[in-house]
């Protein structure tokens, strides 16, 4: 392997175990989410927090909306959908260490590598489900109480796109299981 490609790979493989412990750190997050949403003024803090941008021509919020918002439904919502990010994220970043470790290895078209790629479509999958926990508890915020989450800024659209980014990652890996069930075919030929 020549160094430069071997010192991108060394440099790669340093920053996703770096995501990978950021990932595990990013657990911690849903336990807010929960502990905020059965708390009793998550509504009232979302009005007045900076974080949150105001709809326009909705800078009052009535009290009775602040009052009915559905609080325990938004903080499970989030803390959902931020957990299956997170599980999302642990799987896609440990595949890519392993296809790594087999790109330094020379192991290019081998099963282990469709592996890896499989549990990447799975991890894009439940990146969907992720997205869509938290489109809904983003629009429950907008509807209710007008205001639009900057800080985890998911609307209908990114699910949409995790749908686009499925098939792309999808036909990969049914290229690559082909790719590789072929020259394993051709190794048994005589």
């Amino acid at each position: 392997m020549p160094k430069m490609l071997k010192f991108g790979v060394n440099v790669l493989s340093f920053l996703m175990y770096l995501a990978l412990f950021g990932l595990v750190l990013g657990l911690v997050v849903p336990i807010g989410f929960l502990i905020d949403g059965f708390g009793s003024n998550v509504a009232k803090s979302i009005v007045t927090d900076s974080e949150y941008l105001v709809v326009l021509h909705h800078t009052h919020v009535s009290s009775s909306a602040i009052a009915n918002f559905p609080s325990g439904v938004y903080g499970v919502l989030m803390a959902a959908g931020s957990v299956l990010s997170v599980i999302a994220g642990l799987m896609m970043v440990w595949a890519g260490l392993q296809l790594l470790g087999n790109l330094v290895k020379k192991q290019y078209f081998v099963s282990d590598n469709v592996k890896q790629l499989k549990r990447i479509v799975i991890a894009q999958i439940i990146a969907v489900f992720s997205d869509g926990f938290v489109a809904t508890a983003n629009q429950l915020i907008k509807t209710d109480l007008y205001r639009v989450n900057s800080t985890y800024p998911v609307d209908w659209n990114d699910p949409l796109q995790d749908l686009v980014m499925l098939v792309i990652i999808g036909l990969v890996y049914y290229i690559y299981q082909r790719a590789v069930a072929l020259k394993e075919e051709s190794e048994l030929t005589i």
